[in-house]
C-alpha cells in the first residue's frame, strides 16, 4: 500500500490532477446532495418494524398522535399584557393546525368539563351519602316523614354543604386558579401547544417548533409591552436542543479524529499531497453513500 501511495505521489503530469480533480467533483456534489440528509433520533427507527407491539403502537400514533408539547411562556411585568399576547399567538396557531392537535390556553376547558362531569369523579362514599341525603330529603317534602327539627329547610335537598365541601377539595388542587397557566404575580404566563407527532426530533415536530416561534414573532410581542420576553419550553425544544446537541458532539469528534488522521498520513508519508489521495476515496465513498440514502430514502437514523 505504501509502495503504491508513494508511486501516485511521484508520478508528474495533468493526468492523476485531472483524476483527482474529477473525483473531489464528485465528492463536493454527493456531500453537498447528502447535507440535506435528515437526522432521525427516534428510538422507534431501531424497533422491529413486524414485531406486533410496535404495529399496535402505530395504530394508536395514527388515531390519537404522539401528544408531544410546545410550552409558549410570555414574561412581563404586565399580567393583562401577557394574556392578550398569548390569545393573539393561539389565533394564529389555531388558524394553521397544521401538526397541532390542540391548543390549551389555560385549565378553562378543563374546569368546565370537570363542572359538566363532576359525578364522574366522586367516591363510592359520597355517593352513598348523597343517596341517603335525597331519600331523607324526599321523604320529608312528600309529607310521609313528619320534620321534627325546625330549622328552614334546604332548598337544594341538602347538597349545598356536600357542594361547598367538593369546591373546597377541588381548590386545593387547583394550581392555576386564575385560568391560565401562570404564577400568582402573572409575570409568566405559559399556553401548551399539543402536537400530533411524538416528540422524538421527527421531521414534523421540528417544522412544527419552527412555525410556532415564527408565529411568536409575527404576533409582536413587544407591541403588547416593551419588556416581553418570550421562551420556549416542552418536549419539541427539548428533542430539538438534544438532536443539535449530537449533531455538534458528532462534528466536534469527526473533526478531531480526521484532524489527527490527516497529519498522521502526512508525517507518515512525508508529503502533503498524501493526505488527498488517501483521503478522497474513503471521504467519496461515504458522501456517495448519504447522497444515495438522501436519494432513495430521505433519511438517516442516530
Amino acid at each position: 500500500m505504501r509502495r503504491v501511495v508513494d508511486r501516485i505521489v511521484d508520478l508528474g503530469g495533468r493526468r492523476p490532477l485531472a483524476v483527482l480533480a474529477t473525483a473531489l467533483a464528485v465528492m463536493v456534489l454527493s456531500w453537498a446532495c447528502a447535507s440535506r440528509l435528515e437526522l432521525r433520533p427516534d428510538f422507534m427507527e431501531l424497533l422491529p418494524r413486524d414485531s406486533p407491539g410496535f404495529r399496535a403502537f402505530e395504530r394508536q400514533l395514527d388515531r390519537v398522535g404522539g401528544r408531544a408539547t410546545v410550552l409558549v411562556l410570555a414574561e412581563s411585568p404586565d399580567r393583562s399584557a401577557n394574556q392578550r399576547f398569548l390569545t393573539r399567538l393561539a389565533d394564529l396557531l389555531e388558524a394553521d393546525p397544521d401538526g397541532i392537535h390542540h391548543v390549551e390556553r389555560g385549565t378553562g376547558d378543563a374546569r368546565r368539563f370537570f363542572d359538566a362531569n363532576r359525578w364522574l369523579y366522586a367516591t363510592v362514599d359520597d355517593l352513598e351519602e348523597i343517596d341517603r341525603t335525597l331519600d331523607r330529603q324526599i321523604a320529608l317534602r312528600s309529607g310521609l316523614v313528619v320534620d321534627l327539627d325546625p330549622t328552614p329547610r334546604d332548598a337544594s335537598l341538602g347538597l349545598d354543604a356536600r357542594r361547598a365541601t367538593w369546591e373546597a377539595e377541588a381548590r386545593k388542587h387547583d394550581a392555576f386558579p386564575s385560568g391560565w397557566f401562570a404564577d400568582d404575580p402573572g409575570t409568566t404566563i405559559g399556553l401548551r401547544v399539543v402536537s400530533t407527532s411524538t416528540g422524538m426530533a421527527d421531521a414534523q415536530g421540528d417544522r412544527l417548533l419552527a412555525r410556532v416561534k415564527a408565529l411568536s414573532v409575527c404576533a409582536a410581542p413587544t407591541s403588547f409591552h416593551p419588556d416581553m420576553v418570550v421562551g420556549f419550553a416542552g418536549d419539541l425544544p427539548r428533542a430539538a436542543a438534544e438532536k443539535q446537541s449530537l449533531l455538534e458532539s458528532a462534528a466536534l469528534a469527526t473533526g478531531v479524529a480526521l484532524a489527527l488522521i490527516f497529519a498522521g498520513i502526512a508525517w507518515f508519508y512525508r508529503s502533503p499531497w498524501a493526505i488527498p489521495i488517501v483521503a478522497v476515496p474513503p471521504l467519496l465513498g461515504a458522501g456517495c453513500a448519504f447522497a444515495f440514502a438522501k436519494l432513495a430514502y430521505g433519511y438517516v437514523n442516530a
